[in-house]
């Protein structure tokens, strides 16, 4: 209608809680689609190609990797050049191996690629190479660059603030380096999938969090005034909730870092958050689902062991050698007849009756082959009710109403073709019997036509 407002569809709001079937979906589809393989890229023939195919090659880099970041950890701590050139000889020589390691295989991977352009669509091969060019320009390229000048007698100003926050900046992108390390771990790949999983909820209870602390803030600065130092100012409160409210086994570390350095603060906060909150969290979910998996196992093999004590005693009083015996499906029907057995299978929480329709199938899933007592037992445990349902107790499911459809087709034709039996004999005499009426029906017919001929005579 013209004139009339446009109502606007509202746009689906996201789940805050991660939805697993969704993220289940998500995974199956990504897993139908062909997965990368950068070896698929590579000659199928000559050196480079085979060293980069080689697991050797790959372990190798992984420890160059471990090493070069715990080499990071020394420099830090004992090298005080801010340069290369001005360093150390031993920090010289191990920053040179590094860097001529890591730069030799990223040249091996390259030309093991057939098309070289097809590096590109390696993500790990292009964040190495950013990487190293980084480590190449900081070792190589500036160290020439710092002893040429000395030679040549040109002064640079090598200490000023952006050169040194340059030089920091591509240090602490080596430790990135690290990421690599993941391809070898794939429990790290899930939990840091659980951290971006859980990273929508985490911010909106972390908004949250932060909308009281700032209501706090203003309430202690509006009510304490200037008569208490911590509450001074509105971020002064901020810092001071978050510090002693919030994390009060840090404030001391937060005091005493950030009294020469302000800017550590964030940094600092950023790592309490993740390393003791989110991870000490999810540290605590993962030892509780060990836990509880042990648990499960133990109690689930208490229960077997009690199975198999008490059924092993009511086998050997009906006179079964469990050790030698090997049991068919008449078996099972005898000893489902039986009280005691009967109540072994109940104590373990499995359906007498459900077992002894099911034993058909049971044989049948076995090609009829006879089974023994670890495998009696094995079949009583699962098929307790308590056991979740699984995809071949839906198949064993399905087979057991075909059979009883099958039998129950069988059985209802066999009537279907007695009563028709019956109803053919029924018709066949009420046949002969309409051909015997119709028969006298004749001869009296006959007599009375007889009898008035003669009486016209």
């Amino acid at each position: 209608v013209p004139g009339a407002p446009v109502i606007k569809r509202a746009s689906p709001l996201k789940a805050v809680f991660a939805d697993s079937e969704a993220m289940k979906k998500r995974a199956r589809m990504a897993l139908l689609k062909p997965q990368f393989q950068v070896e698929s890229l590579y000659h199928t023939t000559g050196i480079a190609q085979k060293i980069a195919r080689s697991s050797a090659f790959e372990i190798s880099t992984m420890a160059a990797i471990f090493l070069n970041a715990i080499w990071m950890a020394i420099d830090a701590d004992h090298n005080k050049a801010n340069f290369l050139a001005d360093a150390n000889p031993v920090f010289q020589v191990a920053e040179n191996a590094f860097c001529t390691y890591f730069f030799l295989e990223l040249l091996i991977r390259f030309c093991a690629f057939k098309a070289k352009r097809d590096c590109l669509k390696d993500k790990w091969f292009v964040f190495d190479a950013v990487l190293v060019f980084m480590m190449v320009c900081e070792t190589w390229v500036l160290t020439a660059i710092i002893l040429e000048a000395k030679d040549v007698g040109v002064g640079l100003n090598l200490g000023s603030m952006s050169m040194l926050r340059m030089v920091r900046m591509v240090k602490m992108l080596r430790i990135s380096r690290m990421a690599r390390l993941l391809r070898g771990l794939p429990e790290l790949f899930i939990l840091l999938k659980g951290m971006k999983a859980a990273s929508r909820s985490v911010l909106v209870f972390m908004v949250l969090w932060l909308i009281i602390i700032y209501i706090y803030a203003l309430f202690v600065r509006i009510i304490a005034g200037d008569k208490v130092e911590w509450f001074s100012s509105v971020p002064g409160s901020i810092q001071v909730l978050i510090e002693e409210g919030v994390l009060p086994k840090h404030s001391r570390l937060f005091r005493e870092a950030t009294k020469e350095v302000g800017e550590l603060w964030p940094v600092l906060l950023s790592f309490v958050m993740v390393a003791s909150v989110l991870l000490m969290n999810m540290l605590i979910g993962v030892l509780v689902e060990v836990v509880s998996a042990i648990s499960s196992t133990e109690k689930d093999g208490i229960q077997v062991m009690a199975l198999a004590t008490d059924l092993q005693e009511v086998l050997t009083g009906l006179g079964y050698n469990i050790h030698e015996h090997v049991f068919n499906e008449k078996d099972i029907e005898k000893l489902v007849a039986e009280g005691e057995f009967a109540r072994v299978v109940s104590q373990a929480g499995t359906d007498v009756v459900a077992f002894a329709e099911m034993g058909h199938t049971i044989f049948e899933d076995r090609c009829g082959e006879e089974v023994r007592f670890a495998d009696l037992l094995d079949l009583i445990h699962n098929m307790r009710g308590s056991n979740p349902a699984q995809v071949k107790d839906i198949k064993s499911s399905v087979r057991a109403i075909k059979a009883a459809v099958k039998e129950s087709e069988h059985a209802m034709y066999t009537m279907v073709l007695e009563e028709l039996n019956e109803l053919r004999v029924d018709l066949h005499e009420v046949k002969m019997m309409a051909h015997d009426l119709k028969m006298a029906a004749a001869a009296e017919e006959e007599e009375e036509e007889a009898e008035e001929e003669t009486e016209k005579q």
